[in-house]
């Protein structure tokens, strides 16, 4: 159980949540998300994706639909858990879940009140874009995964994964509804991530409208990050002494969905 998709229960809850892990990430590595929505009483659904447990162990021919399909049911699961008990629903998704979080959300016309994302992979840094340009072509030959044992589901990833991130990109960057995604949104990251960039993703907000999501940095010294991805900002082990201040920042965002929803809900 401990990498598959599960329900995480609170007593009761103020709102719903929905989690969703990174590429070749092992789903139990976003548990210190899970454990701090938790203290906000949120009922949390953590997502494991194809490929990603032991549940779907086979992802060398996985598409952008396996995977959008993955986290629309939790999309779906999660909206419903959280109409059923009158509550707010967030969703919250790091590096490529967070970016299937949005392509999601996209499809179904939106579903959460407020979202928080870590590092979404919506847009790569050149280099990034031309390492995913040549990998994608190579179906289900698998390269060797560079991400720690400690936070990797595999020890290698199939150019079908690299396949399907680049497939959601396109889609978003094609179709991205502000309709659907213009809710209030958290955008986490370090300025100097080597995957990701910020300008392409403030880029993505002004050309789709996206007017209520707002950037927040993290600003890390390079002792702080030392013999460490600055990509990985999504836990205690990857941010150290900068997590309690990312958590707290989390919580308070949410909060504000939360005090916001109940006046709206308030009798005159």
């Amino acid at each position: 159980m401990d990498d598959e998709t599960r329900w995480f229960r609170v007593d009761e809850p103020e709102s719903v949540s929905l989690v969703v892990h990174g590429l070749n990430m092992k789903p139990r590595r976003m548990n210190d998300v899970v454990d701090l929505l938790q203290e906000t009483r949120s009922e949390t659904l953590r997502v494991a994706m194809t490929g990603h447990s032991k549940e779907k162990p086979s992802w060398s021919f996985v598409g952008r639909r396996h995977w959008l399909d993955d986290v629309k049911r939790g999309v779906e699961d999660g909206a419903n858990r959280a109409e059923q008990l009158c509550v707010p629903f967030h969703g919250v998704g790091y590096s490529m879940g967070g970016q299937y979080l949005v392509d999601a959300l996209n499809e179904t016309g939106g579903a959460t009140d407020r979202n928080v994302l870590f590092a979404p992979s919506i847009a790569l840094t050149p280099e990034a874009n031309s390492q995913l340009f040549y990998a994608k072509w190579l179906g289900p030959i698998p390269t060797p995964s560079s991400l720690d044992d400690y936070y990797r589901s595999n020890s290698t990833i199939p150019g079908s994964a690299y396949g399907a991130m680049a497939s959601s990109q396109y889609a978003l960057e094609t179709g991205a509804s502000a309709a659907a995604l213009n809710v209030p949104t958290m955008v986490l990251l370090d300025p100097n991530d080597e995957w990701i960039s910020e300008s392409g993703i403030r880029e993505f907000m002004a050309r789709h409208k996206l007017t209520n999501w707002a950037m927040h940095m993290l600003l890390r010294s390079k002792e702080a990050v030392k013999g460490r991805w600055r990509h990985l900002i999504h836990d205690r082990r990857s941010l150290g002494e900068h997590w309690e201040d990312v958590a707290n920042r989390v919580k308070h965002f949410l909060a504000q969905g939360r005090r916001s929803t109940h006046k709206a809900q308030s009798p005159l």
